[in-house]
């Protein structure tokens, strides 16, 4: 991700804008992807660019503040970049937010009082935090979990420990 795309993120949360508007316009592009081409398109000009994006995000009930936003990033040429901004404002969000995202894989459908133990784990961790919960299933793991938290992974599966084992019994 480049500093300019969480720069233009920061400017983004700054105004103020709900993330569930800012997930909204994000559907909206990859809905249409033809819109993204139009505004990337140096043939087009800049008014008929701006015209699309009022048009088309004043009927999807986004804010003047993100139309303006994105008006903005069309004159910049920076459309290229919308989802690395999108994804910079998602992590700005979740941090100011005390938001932890987790991935959970498992072999099979989670108990709830699997998922329950985890996040009890992770409370003691991250004390102030809330969870938002991913649940993955991939049945190579033979069993157990792999939880993994931004650049942190706890790996409780049978696989994860069978490979301890073996690197312990080869060691000797």
């Amino acid at each position: 991700m480049t500093q300019e795309a969480r720069n233009n993120a920061e400017v983004l949360y700054e105004l103020g804008i709900d993330r569930q508007q800012v997930e909204e316009s994000q559907n909206i592009l990859h809905l249409v992807p033809e819109l993204t081409d139009i505004f990337m398109n140096p043939v087009v000009s800049l008014q008929k660019k701006q015209s699309i994006l009022e048009k088309v995000f004043s009927k999807s009930g986004s804010p003047k503040q993100l139309i303006r936003f994105l008006q903005v990033m069309c004159d910049h040429g920076e459309m290229d970049e919308i989802d690395e901004i999108y994804q910079a404002y998602y992590e700005k969000w979740d941090e100011v937010h005390h938001i932890k995202r987790v991935c959970c894989t498992f072999a099979k459908e989670p108990e709830a009082q699997q998922l329950e133990q985890i996040r009890k784990f992770l409370q003691t961790k991250y004390e102030d935090s809330r969870f938002v919960f991913e649940i993955r299933m991939d049945p190579d793991i033979l069993g157990g979990a792999v939880i993994t938290l931004g650049h942190e992974e706890y790996d409780w599966s049978l696989e994860g420990r069978i490979r301890q084992l073996r690197r312990v019994l080869t060691e000797r």
